[in-house]
């Protein structure tokens, strides 16, 4: 690939942006390499087993059988029980969870036994956490821009 080529990528772009300039932003006084910074930490929590996670967690069923297994192991046909489904339908849903890694299977003759293991859930929670964390400080920092702005007018109108 040639250097202009290289030079025409988006992110060959925002590289050079970032490194070229330090401009305080008027969003909450970030400058752009902090902001870029921002997005690269976004990008470094976006993963495969993150996304696995959150699909499998999307599911009112499969969230109800994660429910299930946080009381104790239990069989495929223990954890069907409560649903209006058939037994392929929930081994689809049991699947999903296993692909995220949210439950390990284990089979004692023909039943299998299913567990939760709660490492993914502790990981979602912890980028939860991280962005919780993230858009409090951002809605501070407007809280007093705004508060800084209404007392800025007060002021201007009491001296008029």
């Amino acid at each position: 690939m040639s250097r202009q080529e290289n030079a025409s990528r988006p992110a060959d772009r925002i590289r050079t942006h970032r490194v070229k300039s330090e401009v305080v932003s008027p969003f909450f006084g970030l400058t752009l390499r902090k902001r870029f910074l921002i997005l690269n930490h976004m990008v470094k929590y976006t993963s495969d087993a993150l996304d696995r996670t959150f699909s499998a967690l999307s599911d009112p069923t499969r969230r109800a059988i994660l429910a299930r297994l946080a009381q104790g192991d239990a069989s495929v046909s223990e954890l069907a029980a409560p649903f209006a489904m058939s037994l392929p339908a929930i081994s689809k849903h049991l699947r999903v969870l296993e692909q995220a890694g949210l439950v390990e299977r284990t089979k004692d003759g023909r039943v299998h036994h299913l567990r939760l293991v709660a490492q993914p859930l502790h990981e979602a929670a912890a980028w939860i956490a991280h962005y919780q964390h993230f858009w409090e400080q951002q809605l501070e920092a407007l809280a007093d821009y705004l508060r800084d702005i209404h007392l800025k007018e007060e002021s201007e109108e009491h001296s008029s």
